[in-house]
């Protein structure tokens, strides 16, 4: 349980083969060299860093220590009554660090700088270099001059060891900011020999007071936006791409608008003949998220991705909630996914909310009621400002009044439109050879009639008076603070919530594989002569199973997604 909580058993599994004479050189800088003591309990940091929710002059930050060391004197894995003093620091420059001289002649910088790896170990995570080694094989340090702020704050079982400080003093619009944390010894080890360890290191600017403009030498605003993450169906590329690929100024902020992970057991979307193997076995829990230990356990899993621990370091978070935090489509007196046997529901919403400010930088709520639909946990709707150019409106609409989505005449929306192109396939009806069920041809045919009627009738289902989303009073605060951002000079007034409220068209995908196939820098994956054949493979574009769904190659169904899910996140980069 140890490995599976401190991530301890994926950093090992990217080592590359060692010799004999490596391996006890490795154990000995480990655990001799270092003056680690097994014998006592210390904390780790294994989720990373992250801040969020900035205002002119403010923000929050975040970490999570894991316990890790045996307790004594029985020698067991951490308990829950391990608590630690937890230093953080905000500076305009980085902290130093460098390898103990101990370590210095077993590791090497990556070219990228910044990254230390065992010499002649390889391996690669989500697209960035796995630090292979432990925080307590360097030393480290900050500019006196350049600190900002630091404090020191304390953490226990009580809130699963996360860390969250809203540094409210001394900051600056503007100014690049760069913190990270620093931990030792388990509070309660009085004895304790192990020395702190340095968290990997975030950074953040904020951005100038509402409507006051940015400065002429600033880089553009640059923001990313994602939702529906799911653990089970393959990497995290777009994480990887938003961190690493934005070139001058990088990321000003980025938004998560929800299912920043999915409730669902090990055997539900996907299940192991859908998942990626890579990602199926290291879901945990393995069952469906209903306790706050399961919902805990659940953004632990999701935060070892290095994809995203990186991105969550680059930049501050916005962030809200949809359905799959909670369950499928949750309402005030219910959720789809939501069942008798699983306890109550309203339990249940409270574990999930109180896990999702707990391991994101989101801010504390003005009211600790739960009642309190105006200020309490579930009343997280709010407005971020970046100066003149935009004002994010970040709605709630999903536990504070929304009226019960399952009740529209079509339910599960997403299960019939699966079972019309189901029926479709079975009916055998075909084209030029090709099922009708595949896209390539829907137009003029019965199956997008249908589409067209379901689309019909769920707007005239949404337009009753009877169904709420965002309830009055919070629509009625959404014409004011969106006034009051016009009123002060802001540009542009972005709604940030999960539900789309306009019809839209998918990206053009098959444009953007073509692009790749003109451009011939990149080659297409696995079997596919082209990048734009992988597509049509991926997505059964013409219903003839020309391709398939396994990357490396060989026969099989296609499943729709699964090829492009699991191509390596190097390759998804281009």
């Amino acid at each position: 349980s140890l490995l599976r909580r401190s991530g301890r058993s994926r950093a090992m599994a990217g080592f590359a083969p060692l010799n004999s004479t490596r391996i006890l050189a490795l154990v000995t800088l480990l655990f001799v060299g270092l003056g680690v003591c097994l014998g006592e309990v210390h904390g780790a940091f294994v989720h990373g860093v992250a801040s969020g929710d900035p205002t002119h002059e403010s923000i929050i930050i975040w970490t999570r220590v894991t316990p890790t060391g045996r307790d004594q004197p029985d020698n067991v894995d951490p308990s829950w009554h391990n608590e630690f003093d937890v230093t953080w620091t905000v500076s305009t420059s980085p902290p130093w660090r460098s390898p103990l001289p101990e370590a210095n002649g077993f590791l090497e910088e990556t070219a990228a700088g910044g990254e230390w790896v065992v010499k002649g170990a390889k391996g690669v995570i989500g697209g960035g270099s796995y630090k292979q080694v432990p925080d307590s094989s360097f030393q480290f340090g900050w500019d006196a001059n350049s600190v900002v702020k630091t404090g020191t704050t304390h953490t226990t079982a009580q809130r699963d060891w996360t860390v969250k400080i809203d540094v409210n003093e001394g900051l600056t619009p503007n100014v690049r900011y760069f913190f990270a944390f620093t931990v030792g010894s388990s509070t309660g080890n009085p004895a304790a020999t192990t020395k702190s360890v340095l968290s990997p290191v975030g950074k953040f600017t904020l951005p100038p007071e509402k409507g006051r403009a940015y400065p002429s030498s600033s880089p553009p605003l640059q923001f990313a936006v994602f939702s529906c993450a799911n653990w089970g169906f393959g990497n995290f590329h777009a994480y990887d791409a938003a961190w690493k690929g934005w070139g001058n100024g990088g990321l000003t902020a980025w938004l998560h608008l929800g299912d920043y992970y999915y409730e669902y057991g090990e055997n539900h979307y996907p299940n192991a003949g859908e998942a990626v193997a890579s990602r199926y076995g290291s879901l945990f829990p393995r069952n469906e998220t209903i306790t706050l230990t399961d919902y805990r356990e659940r953004h632990a899993t999701h935060r070892l991705d290095i994809s995203l621990q990186k991105l969550h370091a680059s930049a501050p978070m916005i962030a809200m909630w949809d359905d799959h935090e909670i369950a499928n489509n949750p309402w005030t007196g219910g959720g789809e996914n939501h069942q008798v046997r699983e306890g109550d529901y309203e339990t249940r919403v409270r574990a999930a909310i109180r896990a999702y400010h707990e391991w994101l930088p989101t801010r504390e709520p003005v009211s600790s009621e739960w009642d309190d639909l105006a200020n309490g946990p579930k009343a997280y709707n709010r407005t971020v400002h970046f100066g003149n150019v935009v004002s994010f409106v970040v709605l709630e609409t999903r536990v504070v009044a929304r009226t019960d989505p399952n009740a529209n005449p079509y339910g599960n929306v997403f299960a019939r439109l699966t079972k019309m192109i189901k029926e479709e396939e079975e009916s055998g009806r075909t084209v030029g050879g090709a099922s009708t069920a595949a896209p390539l041809n829907w137009p003029g045919s019965a199956l997008e009639g249908k589409f067209k009627q379901m689309v019909d009738d769920l707007d005239a289902y949404r337009s009753r008076e009877d169904k709420e989303l965002l309830g009055v009073d919070q629509m009625m605060w959404v014409g004011e603070t969106t006034k009051s951002s016009r009123d002060s000079g802001v540009k542009w007034q972005a709604f940030a919530q999960a539900s789309p409220v306009m019809n839209g068209n998918s990206p053009d995908i098959e444009k953007a594989a073509s692009a790749l196939d003109s451009e011939g820098e990149v080659p297409a994956p696995g079997p596919y002569d082209t990048w734009l054949d992988a597509v049509r493979a991926w997505t059964e574009y013409s219903g003839d199973a020309s391709g398939s769904s396994n990357p490396e190659g060989g026969d099989g169904d296609v499943t729709v997604g699964a090829g492009g899910r699991a191509v390596a996140t190097a390759s998804a980069r281009a």
